[in-house]
């Protein structure tokens, strides 16, 4: 949070079902926060809209498995299905939207931010291992400062990574990203 900011009023709701069926449990829960106001500074801030989180777990002697996994706001959608082996994820994030909901609580540096990032792919966590592999796409991006402005119209990156993080370790299967101003492509990296 930026320094001396304040929570002055806001409103977690939420509920959570429980229920059996067909030789399953299923868990549906839905949570918001509404209304979320602050001050930095004597300034009056707050989200413009509300942020929302869905979900319905469902589990029985195969295993847990998310039907959904879902989180809203004004600037991002994030969509979770799978299992805990292997959780695939779409993501779609404003990052101009980010930075005007959430550059008013926290700070996120110098640059004003503008354009889109998009991203699917897949998380597989084990007792020692996060694998994960996806795409991103990121789309008329822009950094302005004071005296400098960095634009990409279109960046895409794909990739396959592990982290251990018990021995501090992240390889790279491959990495490879594709701009306009050219291309970088790692394999079999540590």
């Amino acid at each position: 949070l930026k320094e001396g900011t304040k929570i002055t009023s806001g409103r977690l709701t939420g509920n959570i079902q429980t229920e059996t069926a067909d030789k399953r449990k299923v868990i549906t829960a839905a949570a918001n926060i509404d209304n979320l106001k602050g001050a930095v500074a004597e300034k009056t801030i707050s989200l413009s809209q509300p942020v929302a989180a869905q979900a319905r777990i469902t589990s029985d002697k195969a295993g847990t498995k998310f039907e959904t996994l879902r989180l809203s706001a004004a600037f991002a959608e994030i969509i979770c299905t799978g299992t805990k082996e292997l959780l695939k994820y779409d993501a779609t994030i404003d990052i101009a939207g980010l930075q005007s909901e959430l550059g008013r609580f926290i700070n996120l540096g110098p640059y004003q931010m503008a354009g889109s990032l998009t991203g699917d792919g897949q998380v597989s966590i084990q007792k020692n291992k996060i694998s994960a592999s996806g795409k991103s796409a990121c789309k008329n991006l822009r950094l302005t400062s004071q005296n400098v402005t960095a634009a990409e119209p279109q960046a895409d990156i794909d990739f396959a990574l592990n982290i251990q993080p018990y021995d501090n370790i992240i390889s790279i299967d491959f990495l490879n990203t594709k701009t306009s101003f050219g291309q970088v492509s790692l394999k079999d990296s540590v």
